[in-house]
């Protein structure tokens, strides 16, 4: 059988996704390969030219011994990829360049929990190299610490934050190595400090590039308080982006997580196609902001749009009582939408939110 000269990857886990995304950055950075748009698929996919695993290798040390291209030294201790790349070999990166080189004969004969099809190099390549070599690979073949020191377990020791709680999940050959780059793909949030991060995944690394970049620009990343402040825009440029590269509806999900204790703590916005169209309504999004409380965003989100009239409801049913220094009216308020101050303006607001919805939703399903 004729090696290919391409490797396709198919989108899969946003994690999966964002060491992609990261890898393409490093391919692009370095010079190694500039025109990245040249690789993205119409179908959503990547086809990666084998011999940029070769003119990798001949990089290996400007890449990732020394920390100006990754913003991160793999070599020994490190605060993502703990001791990915041992110490005995700061002053030797041949047997890592001999690595890289050979994952251009990545093919898919197994399986693989972070990209699902799993690309391993073959046995026939494994038995000739270096016993150094085999024990690297050994090494990142299953989720730990090494691959990523948040979401990872130590080796066969206990469960992992990212895994479904396993101890030992299996890493294909080829994802060990594009993990070490999904740092580059998560935008950070400056003013929750450099701890926090948003990746805008789908199903379509060309969506995603496009995501990429334009996050690199985006000034509401440096300014915004936190992620409720973002939700709003970042829904506008999603849906702009997705309607631009698809002629059909498709979703994307918004990946925020930040770092507490040394731990990940991860949340997922699934951002539906119909509901796109809801938040990104101007006068929809303007009142969502001006409420600005995670949980009603989280209820539009959802679908669920009848839990904006349960809060309605209990706000209501206090303002009813007329006491302004209620105490329950004020631990209700502050609970649902986060401030007691004009009780009165965010009830009308959640009216207006939830009657906009209801005329959106029969606009698009009956044209009216």
């Amino acid at each position: 059988m004729e090696k290919s000269n391409y490797i396709t990857l198919i989108p899969a886990s946003w994690l999966f996704n964002a060491s992609v995304i990261g890898f393409l950055k490093i391919l692009e950075k370095s010079g190694i390969y500039e025109n990245i748009e040249e690789m993205l698929q119409e179908d959503g996919s990547i086809k990666l030219e084998t011999e940029i695993f070769e003119k990798l290798s001949q990089r290996a040390k400007e890449i990732y011994f020394d920390k100006k291209l990754l913003n991160i030294g793999l070599v020994g201790k490190n605060e993502l990829y703990l001791n990915y790349i041992p110490v005995h070999a700061r002053e030797n990166p041949d047997f890592f360049r001999e690595v890289i080189k050979l994952l251009g004969n990545a093919t898919e004969n197994g399986s693989c929990s972070v990209c699902g099809t799993g690309k391993y190099m073959p046995e026939s390549k494994l038995r000739d190299s270096t016993d150094e070599v085999k024990e690297f690979l050994y090494t990142k073949s299953s989720m730990s610490v090494i691959l990523n020191s948040y979401l990872g377990a130590s080796k066969g020791e206990f469960p992992n934050s990212y895994w479904d709680l396993k101890p030992d999940t299996k890493i294909c050959h080829l994802c060990s190595y594009l993990l070490i780059h999904h740092h580059l793909a998560m935008s950070e949030l400056e003013a929750e400090s450099s701890k926090s991060k948003i990746f805008i995944n789908s199903n379509s690394f060309k969506a995603m590039w496009e995501f990429s970049k334009l996050l690199e620009k985006y000034s509401i990343l440096g300014s915004a308080e936190n992620i409720k402040h973002l939700a709003i825009p970042l829904l506008r440029l999603g849906t702009k982006i997705m309607s631009s590269i698809y002629s059909e509806e498709n979703n994307f999900e918004i990946v925020y997580y930040s770092l507490k204790k040394d731990k990940i703590l991860p949340k997922n916005f699934v951002v539906k196609p119909n509901i796109s169209k809801i938040i990104t309504n101007e006068r929809i999004s303007n009142i969502i902001e001006n409420i600005g409380n995670k949980k009603v965003l989280s209820s539009i989100l959802d679908g669920n749009f009848n839990n904006l009239l349960d809060i309605a409801e209990k706000i209501t049913l206090y303002l009813q009582k007329d006491d302004t220094n209620n105490k329950v009216l004020k631990k209700i308020i502050e609970e649902e939408v986060g401030s007691y101050g004009g009780a009165k303006k965010i009830l009308r607001n959640l009216l207006e939110l939830y009657y906009l919805i209801y005329q959106e939703i029969r606009r698009e399903e009956y044209g009216i």
